[in-house]
């Protein structure tokens, strides 16, 4: 569900690596796409079992059989390629690149533009995004456009586990509870926004927010979210019974 929807910004409560990778799967075969996974730290990227080790697993299982299509994961450019397969005249196999996936961290906030300058991508995950302040993701977005891939409408994906202090509670409010747990049955509701002095202006309908924000209805952006907790991950839980009582640890 996460993977097919199309909303501007999707943020997936509880931190879900592995659907974030998955999610680039649909769409690394059309030309000229860009994507771009980011953490806080390189560590966190390129660590043993973070997003790195997640990615080679995933794109290794997606392409196992593909007889079209291959990868290849460019250590010094931090960045996976994405190839269609052909043939010369000699009947020798060649690649055509077609994507790219890159691996990005943003330690330092006073850093990111420097960071993130120039960047051009279709979709963009951010992983653990509560570790990001509301100025870098304010960045990030803003580089969320790529001309050469119409094909791919620029999407922001975030994965967090939720904290009360944290500028994404707020986005969220309206999907949870009075107890601040969430509401099952608006997981995936839209809703709109547009940026206004600075701030998300959120509101029910596009009307809303196009009235507010003095825009285009063309220029307002979609929102969603998408609760899960640690029930929802049935395989991990199948797998190693005890994983709960390893969070409480």
């Amino acid at each position: 569900r996460y993977g097919r929807l199309n909303e501007s910004v999707t943020v997936l409560g509880s931190g879900k690596s592995e659907i974030a990778v998955i999610d680039f799967c649909q769409y690394v075969r059309i030309p000229n796409f860009i994507g771009i996974i980011t953490r806080r730290t390189t560590t966190l990227l390129k660590g043993a079992g973070g997003i790195l080790t997640k990615c080679k697993r995933t794109f290794a299982k997606e392409f196992r059989d593909d007889p079209d299509y291959t990868f290849n994961w460019k250590e010094k450019d931090n960045k996976f390629v994405f190839y269609k397969k052909g043939r010369n005249k000699e009947g020798k196999e060649i690649l055509t690149p077609i994507s790219e996936v890159y691996l990005k961290h943003s330690e330092h906030e006073n850093d990111i533009e420097s960071y993130w300058q120039g960047i051009e991508a279709n979709l963009c995950c951010i992983d653990e995004s509560t570790q990001y302040t509301w100025p870098m993701v304010n960045y990030i977005m803003s580089r969320m456009r790529n001309p050469s891939c119409p094909e791919v409408r620029p999407r922001l994906k975030m994965t967090c586990n939720p904290m009360k202090t944290h500028f994404l509670r707020k986005w969220v409010d309206p999907y949870l509870k009075e107890d601040g747990t969430p509401d099952r049955s608006k997981d995936g509701l839209i809703r709109y926004f547009q940026m206004v002095d600075g701030e998300i202006y959120f509101a029910e309908t596009k009307e809303q927010v196009a009235e507010y924000a003095q825009c285009s209805l063309a220029d307002v952006l979609s929102f969603t979210y998408i609760s899960a907790t640690v029930a929802d991950n049935r395989i991990l839980q199948e797998v190693d019974p005890r994983y709960v009582s390893w969070l409480k640890g």
